[in-house]
């Protein structure tokens, strides 16, 4: 495993809840985390979630590039959260947020990914404490693409901002963004943008203020707005 380069993991069903399978993959993200690029996809982070929110044993990783494929809600902000608590080398995130569905909350209950608590964005990065390695010596580059606007993801930027010591340049656009295929969670090459009712002129000058106003915990921070 120590030869790669660049990984994804992508699951093709929901896996339902069974110690044997979170060991096996536990074993898994362990070996892939030598890779200095990693894609997981939603079901990958789902697990994470439940990691977190159930207070499993988390692997450390060794990632340098992070690409997640997400429609950003709150049930994943714990895995964001411990995937940068946990992450000690990382040095670019980006994040493609595509808008949702109906019917993902019931595939999720479907699935058996029962959350262990209810909260808000705001509340929840408001009491995250703890040490972020990666954002006291590593995180640089931030790149959001997508549905930028969605109040989850406004969150995250802000938390990033006020975190990152190191941060260089943080990129945002409404221009492009993955898009899901089918009714699956799967990797699509399609390339997208937001609607124009989504990006009107005045929402994103709403968007852009709100961003600029956000403090800053590194002097060298440029934030990008595409």
């Amino acid at each position: 495993m120590s030869s790669l380069v660049d990984t994804s993991l992508y699951f093709s069903h929901y896996l339902r809840y069974s110690s044997g399978k979170y060991r096996e993959l536990r074993l898994l993200l362990e070996k892939l985390s030598c890779s200095p690029y990693f894609m997981p996809c939603d079901l990958c982070i789902q697990v994470l979630t439940m990691w977190e929110l159930t207070n499993q044993p988390y692997p450390s990783f060794a990632w340098k590039h992070v690409t997640l494929q997400m429609h950003l809600r709150k049930q994943y902000l714990p895995d964001i959260c411990s995937l940068l608590r946990n992450s000690h080398f990382l040095e670019t995130l980006a994040i493609y947020v595509y808008p949702g569905r109906y019917g993902d909350e019931s595939e999720l209950a479907e699935a058996g990914w029962k959350l262990a608590f209810e909260f808000n964005g705001f509340s929840y990065w408001t009491s995250v404490d703890g040490i972020f390695p990666c954002l006291e010596h590593q995180l640089k580059h931030v790149k959001i693409y997508g549905y930028v606007q969605e109040p989850e993801v406004i969150e995250l930027i802000e938390f990033l901002l006020k975190n990152a010591q190191v941060l260089e340049k943080i990129e945002i656009s409404a221009k492009k963004t993955l898009q899901r295929t089918h009714s699956k969670y799967m990797f699509a090459s399609d390339i997208g943008r937001p609607s124009k009712d989504y990006c009107t002129s005045d929402t994103l000058l709403e968007f852009s203020q709100k961003l600029l106003s956000f403090p800053r915990a590194s002097t060298c921070a440029v934030i990008h707005l595409g």
